[in-house]
């Protein structure tokens, strides 16, 4: 037997250029499914904050790693992009790709891009991609 905690909610994402440019995207649910449904992601109701809507598109997508190929490209999106995420074919954001220290349009699409404020290239320089749940239910479930 085991308990599994799921997280509901509302998600705020935070972004920060290195010019100091800001800019947030607000969705008014946001939830994980659990390991055994491959960490699929779900979320709904975007507000844009200035910084455009680059997550609704990894909806209903599992979670992919470099040792865990789930998403829907014939390649591993995490591998070839240097991240991990909700990867569908391949992303529209990649916030947990390699930090880079400020903008270079040689380097593509392998930094923390988040694609409907800054594209691919120059990718989003972030210094600041924060992802902040409030007004959340932690949901424990047990499972035997």
């Amino acid at each position: 037997k085991h308990l599994q905690l799921v997280l509901k909610g509302n998600s705020r994402v935070d972004l920060e250029d290195f010019e100091g440019r800001k800019g947030f995207a607000l969705y008014s649910s946001f939830s994980v499914d659990p390991e055994a449904d491959g960490y699929k992601l779900h979320v709904s109701g975007f507000t844009d904050g200035g910084a455009g809507d680059s997550l609704s598109g990894h909806n209903g997508y599992k979670f992919s790693t470099f040792d865990k190929d789930q998403d829907t490209y014939e390649n591993n999106c995490a591998k070839l992009y240097l991240g991990a995420f909700w990867y569908a074919a391949c992303y529209n954001t990649n916030p947990n790709g390699v930090y880079l220290w400020g903008e270079d349009p040689i380097i593509n699409a392998i930094g923390n891009v988040w694609y409907s404020w800054k594209s691919n290239y120059p990718y989003l320089s972030a210094h600041h991609v924060t992802f902040v749940f409030f007004s959340g239910l932690w949901d424990i479930k047990s499972q035997l």
